[in-house]
């Protein structure tokens, strides 16, 4: 996945915290973000997007599985922000997404994989942000 890999990394992963917007990029600390997150309690936190699951799909297919993720996290009562993630070089477009906060990466891992994510990023307070690799084996469904 060395392609793919870079097109993660070469991604900055932007937060909407409510007035204040931070940019996140693995393997890149962000001390604002990490002082933002000790203000509000919260030591762990997860990126997800369900744009693009495995391969680029439409525009409103994305769309519908934006909605989707909107409304299984709150189903979940989990706290979460909105985000996106947006390439360096403007391809694929800007992906929105959610930060998911106070949450670890298994149950973040469950998430990105029932969206059929080939990764998402996640962090701890005072760590940079990590990438972390779903299962190959997961497959977009047709939509």
């Amino acid at each position: 996945m060395p392609g793919v890999d870079a097109a993660f990394r070469a991604t900055a992963y932007r937060v909407d915290a409510g007035g204040a917007l931070y940019e996140l990029r693995v393997g890149v600390s962000n001390g604002a973000f990490d002082a933002w997150l000790h203000r509000r309690s919260v030591s762990s936190w997860a990126l997800i997007t369900a744009y693009n699951p495995g391969a680029m799909v439409s525009d409103a297919a994305n769309q519908r599985a934006h909605r989707r993720l909107g409304d299984r996290l709150r189903a979940l009562e989990w706290p979460f922000l909105p985000a996106c993630n947006v390439p360096d070089h403007g391809v694929p477009p800007v992906e929105p997404g959610f930060v998911l906060l106070q949450v670890g990466e298994s149950e973040a891992r469950e998430v990105a994989a029932e969206f059929f994510q080939q990764a998402f990023l996640c962090g701890t307070i005072g760590n940079a942000p990590r990438l972390v690799y779903i299962s190959a084996a997961a497959r977009f469904p047709e939509q």
